[in-house]
């Protein structure tokens, strides 16, 4: 657990920095230096959650910067580390088991299949049920979440908001910028992430990357000043 208390809080807000380390800040050797570290305590939370959040917003940056080499290196870092690390072999073993549709504990898995099954037969969920936990029938779904507590109109209004986000910030002069490529991934990561968690809602978890997104908006609604207003300025 650690000072922090909270692995898996910890573990989201490692995978920014290690994001702007990658991807934003400077090739200098401190960067260099700081994202080891930081790759280090992400990888050490053994936080799944945060796991392919990383995972799925790296693969987005490199695709969009058609860099597909190193992508394939590091599905072969993986598969290399999984071969010579027993402990991390039993640490897959233990998820893939935990995530197996037939596995009665695997709750994320039930959850996943649930919702498609059963979300959205339920006449309850039109409206929502209301804040009460005895509401929520489908385990670990931040879609089911909504659906059961919120209605329809929450679920449809937060798909709405993670597709316009990235829609707008992938418009301007800015859209290839690495800080708006970053706030590009986040809206990708949060409309898988949601299927198995509810984490883009928690306070801690998501601060950090919330800021990022926000600061991308506000760059990307800056408005570039016209001709004549800069021949006025002058």
């Amino acid at each position: 657990m650690g000072t922090f208390a909270d692995p898996l809080a910890f573990g989201f807000c490692m995978a920014m920095p290690v994001l702007l380390l990658m991807f934003y800040y400077p090739k200098e050797w401190s960067n260099y230096l700081l994202l080891a570290l930081c790759g280090l305590a992400l990888f050490l939370t053994f936080s799944r959650s945060s796991w392919i959040f990383s995972a799925i917003a790296v693969l987005y940056m490199l695709i969009r910067k058609r860099r597909y080499s190193p992508v394939i290196g590091m599905a072969a870092l993986v598969l290399v580390a999984l071969v010579i690390w027993p402990a991390l072999q039993e640490f897959a073993a233990s998820g893939y088991s935990y995530l197996s549709w037939t596995n009665p504990e695997g709750e994320h898995a039930q959850g996943l299949v649930w919702f498609y099954q059963r979300a959205f037969l339920d006449l309850g969920n039109v409206l929502g049920k209301g804040m009460d936990d005895s509401v929520q029938a489908i385990p670990e779904s931040g879609y089911a979440f909504l659906l059961e507590h919120f209605g329809f109109v929450a679920y449809a209004s937060f798909l709405w908001f993670c597709f316009s986000l990235l829609s707008y910030l992938k418009q301007g002069e800015g859209k290839t910028s690495p800080l708006a490529l970053l706030a590009q991934a986040v809206a990708v990561c949060i409309v898988i992430v949601m299927h198995t968690s509810q984490y883009p809602f928690a306070f801690t978890e998501y601060l950090f990357i919330w800021f990022v997104v926000g600061s991308s908006i506000c760059l990307a609604s800056k408005i570039q000043p016209s001709d004549e207003s800069q021949e006025l300025a002058i």
